[in-house]
């Protein structure tokens, strides 16, 4: 998340399942990057890693465009997985294979490295 730099996160917004599967395979392969991303930040020698905001804001735009096409975002249907202004939060819009498919590797572009963050912490 831009401005949080070095902050982690396994499980949490749209990783969630509900369409069958099993969060221990979600949780570990999140797990899979973070390591490659400590990976990266200990060979670079820097001592902050951020994702970068147009990263950031892109994804949640895939995520809105496939929950868009999905059972969860249709107007007859009341679930706990949407927010007071109906965008689904809670879980992921991709298949289990696609969602490793995503975390099987680290994009080193799509992060800031360095010795401070944008905010100027760390």
């Amino acid at each position: 998340m831009p401005g949080f730099p070095n902050f982690f996160i396994l499980t949490g917004p749209t990783t969630g399942l509900a369409h069958g599967g099993n969060q221990i395979f979600m949780t570990n392969a999140a797990c899979g990057t973070l390591m490659l991303a400590l990976r990266e930040l200990l060979e670079s020698g820097k001592r902050s890693i951020e994702c970068r905001k147009e990263v950031y804001e892109n994804y949640n735009r895939e995520v809105d465009d496939m929950h868009a096409r999905m059972v969860w975002t249709h107007k007859g249907m009341t679930n706990w997985y949407r927010n007071r202004h109906g965008r689904v939060f809670a879980i992921s819009p991709w298949r289990l294979v696609e969602y490793w498919k995503m975390t099987s590797r680290f994009r080193c572009g799509g992060v800031r490295v360095g010795v401070t963050s944008s905010n100027g912490r760390i």
